[in-house]
Order: C-alpha cells, then structure tokens, then sequence
C-alpha cells in the first residue's frame, strides 16, 4: 500500500504537503517551501527510507503512483515539476511521464552539488 503524498497550493510561490495512509487522516508538514521543487524534495526525503512509491495528489486531486526516486533525482524530479506544474495551471489530468534515466547515486538536494 502505497503512501498518498498531497502537494498544497499556499499561494502562486509557497506549497505544504500533507502524508496519509490510504484511509487515514492526513497529516500536513508543518513547513512552508518556496519553490515546488524543494516541497517535493522535501517529501522524498522524508519518505524514502520507508517506501518505494508514493500516490501523488495535488490539491486533493490524485495525478498517480511514481516511486521515490523521482522526487529526490534532480533531473526525474524536474521532469515530475513539469507534470505537476501543468496540474497547477489548470491542465487536465496527465499521466506520469515515466523515469528519465540517472545515474546511481545521483540524489542531490536542491541547491546542492551532486557528490
């Protein structure tokens, strides 16, 4: 069973994100992130010792299963902020885009330089 990740518009610039158990009541992150690629970021962080997949949602609305991996690869995680970002502006319901490839141990954080 695969964990339900909800990305929540604060504003044009500011997103939250709430963890739940299929279910279950969600549980919102008490943190605020600037840009939606560290509140991603941020999530796969959080959950990726625990699971492999997420069910992503945005503002309540599902998007789909992606695993982990895409929110905490820099690249696969700019290709996820594509899919999303056509969500927050009002684009219908797209499928995942799929894994782009990237190298092992390229998990970077926003920001940061791949070791």
């Amino acid at each position: 069973m695969d964990p339900i990740l909800d990305i929540r518009p604060v504003r044009a610039d500011l997103f939250t994100y709430s963890l739940r158990a299929p279910g279950q009541p969600p549980r919102l992150v008490d943190d605020y992130f600037g840009p939606l690629e560290r509140c991603l970021w941020d999530a796969g962080e959080a959950l990726n010792h625990y699971f492999e997949r997420v069910e992503l949602h945005l503002a309540g609305r599902p998007l789909g299963a992606v695993p982990l991996q895409r929110l905490r690869c820099p690249r696969q995680r700019q290709q996820l902020l594509d899919w999303v970002g056509n969500g927050l502006a009002g684009i219908g319901r797209r499928r995942d885009p799929g894994p782009a490839a990237e190298p092992e141990g390229a998990d970077t954080a926003p920001g940061r330089p791949a070791a």
